[in-house]
C-alpha cells in the first residue's frame, strides 16, 4: 500500500539523516579541535610577543662616550724649572789683568832703560829686565790656564744643558705616549660598548619581528579555524535543510497522492474487464467511462465497492471516488 511506501521512504530518510548527523558531528569535532589548538598557539604567541615588546621597551640607551677623560690634561711640563747652567759662569779677568800688568811692565822697563842710560849699571838693569820677563811668562801661563778652565766650564755647562734638555724631552714624549695609549684604549672600549649596544638593539628588534610574525600567523590560524567552525555549522545547516527538503518531498508526494482521487464508482464505467490482483489482493480492471467528462479511452484501476472504505470518498455528485495513494494500485490511462 502507499502507506508502506511512505514508511519505506521515511526509513531511508531516517538512515540518511543519521549518517548526515554523524558526518556533521565529525566535522564539528574536527573544527572544534582545530580551533582549540589554534587558540592555544595564539595565546602562547601573544604572551611571547608581549614579553618581547616589554623587553624592547625596557631597553636603556646610554652614551658610551659620555664623561670621557682627557688623558692629556695631567701632562706635566718637563721643561718647567729647567736650570740655566750658564747663569753661574764667571768671566775670567786674568787675561785682561795680564795685559794691564804687561803694559805696566813695559812702561817700567822703559823707565829702567832710561834710568840706566842716566848712569845706572847696565847689568843691574838687564837683570831686572830678565826678572820681569820671567814674571811675565809665569803670568802668561796662569792666564792660559784660566782661559782653559773657563773653556772647560763652558763646555761642561753646554753638555749638562743638552743632557737635561734631552731628558726632559724624553720624559715629555713618555708622558704623551702613555696618555695617547690610555686614550686609545678608552676609545676602543667605548667603541666596543657602542657596537655591543647596537648589536643588542638589532637582536631585540629581530626577536620582536619574529614574535610579531608568529603572533600574526597565530591570529590567522585562529581566524581560519573559526572559519572552519562556521563552515561546519553551515554544512550542518545545509544538510538539515536538504533533509527537511527531502522530508517535505516525501510528505508532499504522499499528500499529493492523498489529494489525487479518481472516479471509481462501478456505475460510471462500461466495458469492465478483470486483469489481475494487486499484491494486497485488490482486483484490478480495464474499463471505459460512460461519460467522457471523467476521461476518454481505456483506463485501469479498481472498483470503489472492492477497496477499503477509508480510501473511498463521496463526490458532491453522489458517486464514489477512490484515493489511490492509500492503495498499492496505480490509476492508469492506457490509451
Amino acid at each position: 500500500m502507499k502507506v508502506d511506501h511512505l514508511t519505506k521512504h521515511l526509513n531511508i530518510y531516517n538512515m540518511g539523516s543519521k549518517r548526515s548527523r554523524e558526518i556533521q558531528r565529525q566535522a564539528t569535532a574536527l573544527s572544534d579541535e582545530q580551533f582549540q589548538y589554534q587558540s592555544k598557539l595564539q595565546r602562547e604567541a601573544t604572551a611571547k610577543y608581549e614579553a618581547r615588546q616589554a623587553d624592547y621597551e625596557a631597553m636603556e640607551f646610554f652614551n658610551p662616550y659620555d664623561n670621557m677623560q682627557n688623558y692629556y690634561a695631567d701632562l706635566k711640563n718637563s721643561f718647567k724649572g729647567m736650570e740655566n747652567r750658564f747663569e753661574e759662569l764667571q768671566v775670567s779677568t786674568a787675561a785682561a789683568d795680564f795685559q794691564m800688568e804687561q803694559s805696566a811692565q813695559q812702561r817700567s822697563d822703559i823707565m829702567s832703560a832710561l834710568t840706566g842710560a842716566a848712569g845706572t849699571s847696565g847689568i843691574a838693569g838687564l837683570a831686572q829686565t830678565l826678572a820681569n820677563q820671567g814674571v811675565m811668562a809665569a803670568r802668561q801661563a796662569s792666564v792660559d790656564i784660566a782661559q782653559q778652565q773657563r773653556q772647560n766650564t763652558l763646555m761642561a755647562a753646554q753638555a749638562g744643558q743638552q743632557i737635561d734638555q734631552q731628558q726632559r724631552q724624553t720624559d715629555m714624549q713618555i708622558q704623551q705616549a702613555v696618555a695617547q695609549g690610555a686614550a686609545s684604549a678608552d676609545m676602543a672600549e667605548r667603541g666596543g660598548l657602542s657596537m655591543l649596544q647596537g648589536a643588542e638593539i638589532s637582536r631585540q628588534s629581530t626577536l620582536l619581528g619574529m614574535s610579531a610574525g608568529d603572533y600574526g600567523g597565530a591570529n590567522a590560524g585562529v581566524q581560519a579555524a573559526f572559519g572552519n567552525q562556521m563552515a561546519a555549522i553551515g554544512m550542518g545547516a545545509q544538510m538539515h535543510a536538504a533533509q527537511m527538503g527531502m522530508f517535505g518531498q516525501i510528505i508532499g508526494g504522499v499528500a499529493q497522492g492523498a489529494g489525487t482521487a479518481y472516479a471509481s464508482d462501478r456505475r460510471l464505467k462500461k466495458n469492465i474487464e478483470y486483469k489481475f490482483d494487486s499484491p494486497s489482493g485488490l482486483p484490478v480492471y480495464n474499463f471505459e467511462y460512460i461519460d467522457a467528462k471523467y476521461g476518454s479511452g481505456v483506463h485501469q484501476g479498481v472498483m470503489s465497492d472492492e477497496v477499503p472504505r477509508e480510501a473511498v470518498t463521496i463526490h458532491p455528485n453522489r458517486h464514489e471516488m477512490v484515493n489511490y495513494s492509500m492503495l498499492d494500485v496505480d490509476f492508469k490511462k492506457l490509451n
